[in-house]
C-alpha cells in the first residue's frame, strides 16, 4: 500500500512477458509510434477486422499479421523492412518467395481496395458451406476463426484465450487428399523439420543422462529477436487400429545445455492430430500454445505466432507431394513407422 490510502497500484507491464533481447526495443517502440501515427488516418477503417485484444497498440497491424508474414506486412504498408539474410535462405528453404517491396502499396491504397471489393453472392454461399464443413471441427471449444479458406484443401486457422495466460493458442486445420501414413512419415522424420516447419533452422535427437530421447530443435527468430531452441519430448498415440492418431510434443527445456546465442523456449505444448476420412481425405489438425521465453511482450508472442499454423501446414502439405511419401499407404505402411510408434492400420485400407 502507497502513502495517501492509494492501493494496488501496479507499475510498468503488468503481466506481460519479457525477453533478454537487446535489440526487441527497436521494434516495441517503431510499433507504438507507427500505431500513434496511423491511429489518426485508417485505424478506424481497419478495426472491424481485428479481433486482438491488444488495444490500441496494434489494430491495423494485428489485422493484417494474420494474413502474412509480418516483415512482408510492414514493408507494403510503410516501405519500412529489415529483412536478414537468414531470413532470405529460410524462404528459399521452404520454397516461398522473398517479400518484396512495392512502392505504390500505401495503407490509403489498401484501405481503398479493401472498401471497394465486391464478391458474388455465390462465392460468399460456397465460402460459407466450405468453412461451416471444417469450423464445426473446433466449434464448441472456443476457438475463434481467424483465416477460412474457399476449398477444401485450403488451411483454416483458429485461435483461443488461455486461462492464467496472456499467450495465445492456435489452431491450424487442413484437409488432404493422401494417407495417413504420409502424414506421418514426413512428421516422423526428423531430418525433413527444416524444410517445413517454420522457421526451423536444425532438429536433432538429444539422449539424457538416464537414456532417454528427446527432440532439441532450433529456430530463426523474427527480427529483431534472438534464435530460439526448444528440447520436447514427442510420442505418436492411437486408440484403435486403423484410427486418427495424434502426435503430442511437450517442451522440457531443463533436459539439455543452454546453447550461445539461442534464447531457450520454456514452454511448449504441440499436437498433430491426423484423421481419416473418406474417399482417401485425411484431416490435419495443428494446435500449438507456446512461451517463446525471455521478455518478449504477449501481444508480439501472439502475432509472430499466428504465421506458425499456416506455414507449418503448408510445408507438410508440399513434403506429402514428394517422393516417397505421395506413394505411401496404410495398407502397406513403412515397417519402421508402425514398429517405432507401436501404429496399427487394417490390412486392404488405404
Amino acid at each position: 500500500m502507497l502513502s495517501g490510502g492509494v492501493r494496488d497500484l501496479e507499475i510498468g507491464a503488468g503481466n506481460e512477458i519479457r525477453t533478454r533481447d537487446p535489440n526487441l526495443g527497436k521494434v516495441v517502440l517503431y510499433q507504438l509510434s507507427y500505431s500513434r501515427s496511423s491511429s489518426r488516418g485508417f485505424a478506424s477503417s481497419t478495426a472491424a477486422y481485428s479481433t486482438d485484444s491488444a488495444g490500441g497498440v496494434n489494430t491495423f497491424f494485428s489485422s493484417f499479421c494474420f494474413y502474412g508474414n509480418c516483415e512482408q506486412t510492414l514493408a507494403k504498408t510503410t516501405g519500412f523492412c529489415h529483412f536478414r539474410p537468414t531470413h532470405q535462405n529460410r524462404y528459399l528453404r521452404n520454397g516461398l518467395s522473398p517479400p518484396h517491396l512495392s512502392e505504390s502499396m500505401t495503407p490509403n491504397h489498401i484501405i481503398r481496395q479493401t472498401n471497394t471489393m465486391r464478391v458474388p453472392a455465390t462465392v460468399i454461399a460456397t465460402l460459407f458451406t466450405l468453412s461451416t464443413m471444417v469450423a464445426s471441427h473446433a466449434s464448441g471449444e472456443g476457438w475463434t476463426p481467424k483465416q477460412q479458406g474457399k476449398e477444401r484443401s485450403d488451411i483454416n486457422t483458429y485461435v483461443r484465450t488461455v486461462s492464467d495466460t496472456p499467450i495465445k493458442q492456435f489452431r491450424g486445420v487442413v484437409e488432404i487428399q493422401h494417407s495417413m501414413v504420409a502424414a506421418l512419415s514426413v512428421i516422423d522424420d526428423i531430418s525433413l523439420c527444416q524444410q517445413w516447419i517454420y522457421n526451423c533452422q536444425e532438429a536433432n535427437y538429444h539422449v539424457t543422462d538416464d537414456g532417454e530421447r528427446l527432440l532439441w530443435m532450433k529456430f530463426d527468430g523474427v527480427w529483431p529477436a534472438s534464435d530460439r531452441d526448444v528440447v520436447m519430448k514427442s510420442v505418436f498415440l492411437q486408440d484403435e487400429p486403423g484410427g486418427a492418431v495424434t502426435v503430442q510434443s511437450t517442451g522440457r527445456p531443463d533436459d539439455a545445455p543452454q546453447q550461445s546465442g539461442y534464447v531457450r523456449i520454456p514452454m511448449l505444448d504441440n499436437s498433430f492430430l491426423v484423421e481419416p476420412l473418406e474417399e482417401g481425405w485425411i484431416r490435419v489438425t495443428f494446435t500449438t500454445h507456446m512461451d517463446p521465453g525471455g521478455l518478449v511482450p504477449a501481444w508480439v508472442a501472439n502475432i509472430v505466432a499466428t504465421d506458425a499454423p499456416i506455414r507449418t501446414l503448408e510445408g507438410l502439405k508440399r513434403m506429402m507431394e514428394t517422393s516417397p511419401y505421395r506413394d505411401y499407404s496404410t495398407s502397406a505402411p513403412p515397417k519402421e513407422l508402425v514398429e517405432k510408434h507401436n501404429l496399427r492400420f487394417p490390412t486392404g485400407d488405404s
